[in-house]
């Protein structure tokens, strides 16, 4: 599992959690200025566990901080989370325009033209945050700091958010055929058949409300979540990380085959 998952995994491989249950703190009844850190859990998907099964709980506003301390070994990651930190944020979008969003852009390889010019639109505001920006209206910027992190990495951080220009070449398409063929091997030809046997006998058990030809069409195509009539012809530049070498830097396509 982990060799399919690439160089970097965008999205973590366990459930969500609430972290709290395993802490012994319950932040509805303890106001103290809480502490906690998440290492490399790939994405936001414990911390927005926790906030929403605690918000409906709370009765008053806090008056002490919570700080979630996020640490991650690649940055692509920390670019992908504030994306999904301020897509979750904006309120300018209707719930099922964000969940729609949000779905497109963590997932599919492919996605929406009307995500990629949401994408864009955001990309500028993302480096302004990163740079500390004096112009900077991101709707994250009260909630989030980076002061632990060093100039060289702040400087790494906004190259990673700059690769979602559209600008920039990404044909990811024939990056995923590249990997399926090094994770498939010599039975790339029977491909198909790989992955009907992998849902029959190792998902269909765990996840008996995942119907066939979606996972299928997952696993060969990179379309995890399909939205609507739409129609996914632009490549999803969050899943491009750069991986430095000796004598050059590639761009490669991170995802589970």
């Amino acid at each position: 599992m982990v060799e399919a998952v690439g160089w970097i995994s965008f999205y973590g491989l366990s459930p969500a959690i609430d972290f709290f249950k395993h802490t012994g703190i319950d932040p509805c009844d303890d106001d103290r200025e809480i502490n906690i850190l998440l290492s490399d859990c790939a994405d936001l998907r414990h911390i927005f566990r926790s906030i929403t099964d605690q918000l409906p709980l709370r009765k008053s506003k806090r008056e002490h901080k919570l700080n979630i301390w996020i640490h991650e070994r690649n940055l692509e990651c920390i670019a992908r989370d504030l994306l999904f930190l301020t897509l979750i944020c904006e309120t300018n979008y209707s719930k099922r325009e964000r969940m729609e969003l949000f779905l497109d852009l963590y997932a599919n390889t492919m996605i929406r033209d009307k995500t990629d010019a949401y994408l864009q639109s955001t990309t500028n505001e993302l480096i302004q945050l990163v740079t500390e920006d004096e112009r900077c209206q991101s709707v994250i910027k009260p909630i989030v700091h980076f002061d632990n992190l060093k100039f060289k990495e702040r400087d790494e951080l906004e190259d990673v958010i700059s690769s979602y220009y559209n600008v920039h070449p990404f044909d990811i398409e024939r990056m995923r055929d590249d990997r399926l063929r090094h994770f498939f091997a010599d039975r790339y030809d029977v491909r198909r058949n790989m992955v009907d046997w992998d849902y029959n006998f190792e998902v269909k058990n765990l996840c008996p409300f995942m119907h066939i030809q979606e996972y299928k069409d997952w696993r060969l195509t990179g379309l995890a979540f399909e939205m609507r009539l739409a129609s996914n012809t632009t490549p999803n530049r969050t899943m491009g990380s750069y991986v430095p070498g000796n004598d050059v830097s590639l761009l490669f396509y991170s995802n589970p085959a």
